[in-house]
This record gives structure tokens, sequence and C-alpha cells, in this order.
């Protein structure tokens, strides 16, 4: 660090000459105040830029980690300042129990029905010891849990045919996610019975395995210039007995990691029903159209958007048959349905067909 040497008097008066000394100082001072040098004068909070564009505190100056509770106003985080978003799952004709994405992140759900009954149910994280239950009627559904604590939600029509779909808010942490093929906007999950009919569907832009698997993948830094997302962990080291910190980037493995224990979200799948993921990599359009407050759940069971039957090749979870879609042209409700946005245009928009 530069020394801060302050000049005196007698250095600048009328018959002082100017010395290598003093010329030290002029060179020395300006620099020593910037890095704070002993002694030296600090910077007032009046001489930093604080309008017009050019504040000289900014995102970029703050460094990582340096804001903490301490610096929070009490009750200064609102509903605003959280990271949120919404998934959409949905079950017709039989009662399903499904994964919420969010896992212990998720808020309660916001449940509607396609047509007004009091048959429809709803239970979310209904889980007691090993089995989650939920009555449709004379059915009791039993599915087995998982030695690793997952959020669930079942949804049932009680054989009135009938569609419930819900909504659930929870916290985002670690998006995007990239299974090997690009990154994904959106995981739109479907699963169909014997007959190939839509059972029950999930749209949600985090797949299942992130928030409800044994592996954290949150981050508790982000490197400013890289984007790259960080998370300090302590192990116990076995054979000293003493706690090692270590800090390991959140890559795309140990998102993915605890894929092979939740491959979709459907726990209450049987062997003769298929799930399907439709394109991952091709859900920027359906992105878009999901905040626009259009349920794509239900495009889909209103065959406005339709699953193409040759699967794709693609990275991704074993035993889900990963599918192209295409847009019904007939019919279509494009201005209500869709908004302003035709299916025919807009940069993302899939292949439209007739029929």
């Amino acid at each position: 660090m530069t020394t801060y040497t302050a000049i005196t008097a007698g250095e600048i008066d009328t018959d002082s000459p100017i010395t290598t000394g003093l010329m030290t100082k002029i060179r020395d001072n300006p620099i020593a105040i910037t890095e704070g040098a002993s002694g030296a004068p600090k910077i007032q909070t009046a001489a930093l830029e604080q309008t017009g564009g050019s504040e000289a505190v900014t995102t970029a100056t703050i460094r990582a980690g340096a804001v903490g509770n301490s610096e929070l106003a009490s009750a200064a985080v609102k509903q605003s300042n959280l990271s949120t978003t919404d998934e959409e799952s949905s079950a017709t004709t039989v009662t399903s129990v499904l994964t919420l994405s969010g896992g212990g992140y998720s808020f309660g759900p916001r449940a509607r029905v396609s047509i007004n009954t009091t048959d429809c149910f709803l239970v979310s994280n209904g889980l007691a010891s090993n089995a989650q239950h939920g009555i449709d009627g004379n059915l009791e559904l039993n599915i087995a849990l998982t030695t690793t604590n997952t959020a669930y939600i079942s949804l049932g029509d009680a054989g009135t045919t009938r569609t419930v779909y819900a909504m659930s808010r929870y916290i985002n942490s670690s998006p995007p996610f990239d299974l090997g093929d690009g990154e994904i906007p959106l995981f739109v999950w479907v699963l169909l019975n014997s007959s190939g009919n839509i059972i029950s569907t999930q749209v949600s832009e985090v797949p299942p395995w992130a928030y409800n698997g044994p592996t954290d993948i949150s981050h508790d830094r982000i490197d400013k210039l890289t984007g790259k997302k960080y998370r300090t962990i302590r192990q116990l080291n076995e054979s000293t007995g003493l706690i090692e910190v270590e800090e390991i980037e959140i890559t795309q493995e140990i998102k993915n990691r605890d894929m092979p224990l939740l491959p979709h979200p459907f726990a209450s799948k049987t062997q003769d029903q298929e799930v399907i993921l439709l394109d991952p990599v091709s859900t920027l359009y359906l992105y878009d159209i999901k905040f626009t407050g259009e349920s794509i759940s239900e495009l889909m069971y209103n065959d406005y958007l339709r699953l193409d039957n040759d699967p794709l090749v693609r990275a991704g979870p074993q035993g889900v048959i990963t599918s192209a879609f295409k847009w019904k042209n007939t019919q279509r409700k494009a201005g209500a349905m869709i908004k302003d946005r035709r299916l025919k245009q807009g940069p993302y928009a899939p292949e439209v067909t007739n029929g």
C-alpha cells in the first residue's frame, strides 16, 4: 500500500523550492487516499456520484457476500424481492400423485377444476409414514416412499372425467438446467395411459430431482464476471477429525446428479403408463406462453398442442420418452389461447399442422 505523507504549509509557501520529496508526495498521496492508507483522508459519501445514471455504487461494485442480514432492514424482503415461479400439475380420469418440483421450497398449492363439481380433491404433502393416501371414491391410492424427503401432491377427479389443475409456487435457485443438449427453458411432462390418452401433466422450470433429491444444489455465491455459482461445503475428515471447508462450483453434473432417483414427477405411474417429456430444448415458445398466463396443460388437453408420434434422441432420464410437439391449426383460438402472438410467427414457434 502506498504511504500517505501530509504536505506541510512550509513546503508550499512562496519561497519554498519544488523538491523531489514534495513531488513524490503529490504523486503518492492521491493513490494512498484511494487505497485507504493510514492517516489518509477518507472518501466521504457526498463525494460519490448518486444521480445521473453513473452512480458510484452499483451491483458490480458490491463485493459478493458483502450484504448480509445486518444490512437488511426488518421486513425488507417482500414478495416481489423473491425469485419465485409457478409450476402447474394436472390430473384427469384417474387419481395421480405428483412430485412437486419445488420440493421443500414449495408453497401451498392453489387448485381449480375444468367443470364445477364437489367430487374432485387435492391432497398436498399428505405424508404420514410410508405411504401417501388419497381417497377417490372407493379407491385408496398408495405409493411407496423413498429414503429421501420428497414433496408430493395428489390430484383426483373421483371418476367424474373432469380435469383438476393445481398451481404450486416455489422459490427458484438453480436454473438453467442442461441435460446435455442445451439449456432448457421449461420442462413439460405428460403421463399417457395404455390408450395413449393424457391423464396427468406437469409444467415447471425445474425438474423434479432438483429440490427433492439428497444432493443440495443451492448456491451461496455467484461470480460476477463469469456468472458461475458456488457453494461452501463442510465435511468431516474421519482420519483427522477435522472439519474441512471447500468451495465447489454448482455444475450441471451436480444439478442433475439425482435424476436417476426421480426421473419424472409422476409418483403414482403404473407399468402400463408412459412418461413423455416434450422436447426440452424447444420449449422457449411455451415458456413465453406460460408467462402470458395461459395453461400449457390445458392447451394439451384441448388438443391445441399435440405430441409427435416419433421419439427424439435426446439426453434425459432413463425410461422417459422425449417427443417433439406440434400445434393444431384448425379451430385454434389463437387470439384467446395465445393472446397476441400468432402460432406461425415468433422466433420460437413450433411446426403447425392441419387437422
